[in-house]
Order: C-alpha cells, then structure tokens, then sequence
C-alpha cells in the first residue's frame, strides 16, 4: 500500500542542542519502495497552515485511492501532535497560553477537523511521543474523521526503536488485511510484542 507522509521540519527545533530530536522518514520510505514498489509521497511542514494546505492539495478522490496510508512524523503530547515551525516571540506566547490552559499545538481533535474528508478510509499513524496517550481523542479522532485504522505511541519514545517499529508496522500493512494485523495472534504482534509493550504501540 503506498504512503503518504507529512514531517515536521526537526530543524526548525527550538529546544536546546542537547534536547533537540531531528529524524528524516524519507530513507524508511524509500527502504519500503525499494523492497516493495509502493510508491510514496513526502512533505516536510513548518506550521499548521502548511500541514493544511498539503491535506487540501492531496485531498481527492484519485490520491485517497492510490494512498490509503497516512504517516505523519512530528513532536507529540496528550492526544496531540506539536509542530516546529513557529517563530520565538509566538511560542513563547502559545507557550504560556498552553500552560495556563492546557491546550496542546493541534488536538486530535482540531487534525481532524481540520481538512474534512482527508482521512476518510485511510490507515492513519502518528509517530510522535504520547499522541495515543489519550484513548478517547483518538477514539473519537478516527469516529470523527472515519479513519479506517489509528495507530501511534502512549509514551515518549526512543526514536531509533519507534523506527524500527514503524518500520516493521508498515511491513506488515503491506502484506496483511487490518483485520490481521490488529489481532493479537498475528504474526506482526507475535513477532514484535516487546517492542509494542515497551513503546505502548497501540491501534484503535
């Protein structure tokens, strides 16, 4: 099944050097073209404007048909995605808003609502720390948006091991129905079930 992937641009990451995450999915995504011939888009995003326009652009009948996977790669919180791009003097102000009110950079909820119809049907996973953490927002993410199959994290992440993870996740979509996959005597959970236990893999 081929994929289509939005990455936040690590680069733009405001952290301290020794705290900051950087991850290029290109070289997965070619590994899986490689080994498999699907075919992939990619596109790196800075803001929530951006992420917006690519889901418009690729949200038609023809590119949901030919892409039934959606891979988005950002920073993640509860029941959120975080972005990067975002100039100082801003975050520092979202910042405080979202400590006085809890609110993260894009709820489940808002992703969802935010190009209508674009994960209708689509295998939708986020590789981000702890956006599965809530069950609900995602529950009600994929109910919302009719999203066929919502996977991700509950927990902050190693990034080398949620690679390997995603790596073996999309091996899996690639040779087995969802309703396989998700059974816990698959051979996909059989074989990595550790790796899900350590890093709370979940599907919903």
């Amino acid at each position: 099944m081929n994929i289509i992937c939005f990455e936040t641009e690590w680069l733009y990451n405001h952290q301290e050097r020794k705290n900051r995450f950087n991850l290029n999915c290109r070289p997965v995504l070619q590994c899986l073209k490689d080994f498999y011939g699907c075919d992939f888009i990619y596109r790196n995003f800075l803001t929530k404007d951006n992420l917006a326009y690519y889901m418009k652009y690729f949200n038609t009948a023809s590119f949901k048909k030919k892409y039934p996977i959606v891979y988005i790669s950002t920073h993640g919180w509860n029941g959120s995605i975080h972005l990067e791009g975002m100039d100082e003097k801003k975050r520092k102000k979202k910042q405080q808003e979202d400590e006085e009110n809890n609110k993260p950079d894009i709820s489940l909820y808002e992703l969802g609502q935010l190009v209508p119809g674009f994960f209708e049907d689509r295998i939708v996973h986020f590789s981000s720390c702890k956006t599965m953490l809530n069950i609900g927002a995602a529950m009600r993410f994929k109910d919302d948006t009719g999203a066929l199959l919502v996977s991700g994290y509950q927990k902050s992440v190693d990034a080398m091991r949620s690679v390997i993870l995603d790596m073996a996740y999309f091996d899996a979509l690639q040779n087995f129905k969802v309703s396989t996959i998700v059974k816990e005597t698959s051979r996909f959970q059989q074989r990595y079930r550790s790796l899900m236990d350590d890093l709370q893999f979940i599907f919903v």
